[in-house]
């Protein structure tokens, strides 16, 4: 077991919740964090969270990959998917830029919409 996972799994135990890829097919992506589950789905057209509809994926504007401005400790990164009537949902949060880049191209491959990353 590497090290890198020997440390995710100690702070899991320690409540940290994790962005993470639960799904990946060609018309489908479902993320996990925490105890929120998010779905775009490419042949229903819906993009949900909890079982629960959000938006259609016409709707969908953009994924923003963001850092808050005045943020303690290590660097996290949110996923955010931007709607239409200036709606946000935040998918998640990782405190490493590859993977919020991982999961933003993984949604905008699903919602043929920009990622767009503001530091």
């Amino acid at each position: 077991m590497s090290l890198f996972a020997i440390g995710r799994i100690i702070r899991k135990a320690f409540g940290y919740r994790f962005l993470e890829i639960s799904e990946d097919l060609p018309n489908r992506v479902t993320l996990r964090y925490g105890r929120a589950t998010t779905s775009f789905d490419r042949t229903t057209s819906k993009v949900e969270q909890n079982g629960k509809l959000i938006a259609m994926i016409g709707l969908v504007e953009r994924i923003q990959l963001h850092q808050p401005l005045n943020q303690d400790g290590p660097p996290n990164w949110y996923v955010t998917v931007h709607i239409a009537g200036y709606r946000q949902v935040e998918v998640g949060q990782v405190t490493d830029e590859l993977q919020a880049s991982i999961v933003g191209a993984r949604i905008s491959k699903i919602t043929n919409r920009p990622v767009v990353v503001s530091a």
